[in-house]
């Protein structure tokens, strides 16, 4: 990503565990709009992350906070048990050693899963910020692309030349960008994902079989009803061409059981 070395200093930030990152008032807006979207793609990735390792240290601090109750629970009983010991005529020494011996061992456990539950919630609280600055720092990216013109969402025929392979591409778009999911001929279906900037349109089709297989740009007509444009596989190793152009017509909205 070249001219944002304060991005990778941003990163870098993030997974040394330096909080807030030194390098969050270091980078650098972008200059083009294309640039901007890299910046928020990678992001994103930033974000599902966070958000996967918050969920995984959530879960993580149940389980501790589930064994502290055990312990709390486990630690009345033995003293129950050794008071009831010590109140016994003839009591052996040996049986009151060992109740004492359960017991050290289950407090030291109880310290030790406490000092856990502290890191875990300070563990929480760290992940909490990083996934408000990520957002912050999304919506700031955002904010700075231009504001598209006309709405690619909906559903759109597709044919791809020179085969005239045919099918159909279902786009949302939030901004500039775009996601959604395609079927096409022969059964192959999967995601797209991409951006929409100044009428120029650029996806990239993610297989359900293949994952990443090709990207297609093209720009909108000025009816806003159609979409003319080149394609390109990422497999050039394949049968049949590599690229070539496809044209994508905008489909009346129909009832979604209608929709392929």
């Amino acid at each position: 990503m070249n001219g944002f070395p304060g991005r990778v200093l941003l990163a870098a930030g993030i997974l040394l565990g330096e909080w807030p990152p030194a390098a969050a008032q270091e980078v650098e807006p972008p200059r083009r709009p294309e640039d901007t979207l890299t910046v928020i793609y990678s992001l994103r990735v930033d974000l599902e992350m966070e958000i996967h390792f918050l969920g995984m240290e959530m879960e993580q601090y149940l389980r501790l906070d589930a064994r502290r109750g055990q312990l709390a629970s486990t630690l009345e009983t033995l003293y129950q048990d050794l008071n009831r010991l010590l109140q016994e005529p003839g009591e052996e020494g040996e049986e009151t050693a060992g109740k004492e011996a359960e017991i050290g061992a289950a407090e030291q456990e109880e310290i030790d899963v406490r000092r856990s539950l502290r890191d875990s919630r300070r563990h929480i609280r760290i992940g909490r910020e990083r996934i408000a600055f990520l957002r912050d720092r999304i919506r700031a990216f955002q904010d700075q692309l231009p504001a598209p013109t006309e709405s690619l969402t909906g559903t759109w025929e597709i044919t791809y030349m020179p085969s005239g392979e045919k099918g159909y591409f279902r786009i949302e778009q939030d901004g500039t960008l775009l996601g959604g999911e395609y079927i096409l001929a022969g059964g192959w279906s999967g995601s797209l994902q991409g951006t929409f900037v100044n009428g120029k349109v650029f996806l990239q089709r993610i297989d359900s079989r293949l994952g990443r297989s090709s990207e297609v740009q093209g720009f909108l007509a000025s009816d806003g009803q159609s979409i003319k444009g080149s394609w390109q596989n990422f497999d050039l190793s394949g049968p049949g061409p590599s690229s070539g152009s496809w044209v994508a017509v905008r489909r009346e909205a129909r009832p979604e059981a209608a929709v392929p």
